[in-house]
């Protein structure tokens, strides 16, 4: 992988490419699915939740949780030697697919600054992903 993007729903429903891609679509719980483009794309994780930083009455079963943590993990690791581009894409462009995107370019290229100045990552997913990274991480040292 050499290109990681993030950006809107209907930027990533207008998203083609020449070369491997894959997503990761983020779209808020009860809304359809992001028509995207299959043109070269290998793979596609689709997750619903909020963008919400912490539980709020009524929204607490709709909040970025542990176990999508390890999804997103689990697709990133898998993909990521098998295409150029990864597409985050949430509602807005603005902070769950930031903060996954932010997260990525963390494990992947060392540095994810660029991801807090362009946009404001939630924190509460780029939190939990890099919690359960480091559990992976402190597990596969461990055997």
């Amino acid at each position: 992988m050499k290109d990681i993007k993030f950006c809107g729903r209907w930027e990533a429903e207008q998203f083609e490419s020449s070369m491997p891609w894959a997503v990761i679509s983020i779209t808020d719980p009860g809304s359809e699915n992001a028509r995207l483009s299959t043109k070269n794309r290998v793979a596609v994780l689709r997750l619903k939740f909020h963008d919400l930083d912490r539980p709020y009455p009524g929204y607490e079963d709709d909040l970025f949780t542990p176990s999508m943590a390890r999804e997103v993990i689990e697709f990133v690791t898998t993909w990521r030697p098998r295409i150029k581009t990864l597409l985050l894409h949430c509602e807005a462009g603005i902070s769950r697919s930031a903060a996954t995107a932010a997260f990525v370019a963390k494990i992947t290229f060392g540095e994810d600054a660029e991801y807090f100045k362009r946009a404001i990552p939630n924190r509460l997913v780029y939190r939990t992903l890099l919690k359960e990274w480091e559990k992976t991480h402190a597990a596969a040292a461990v055997r």
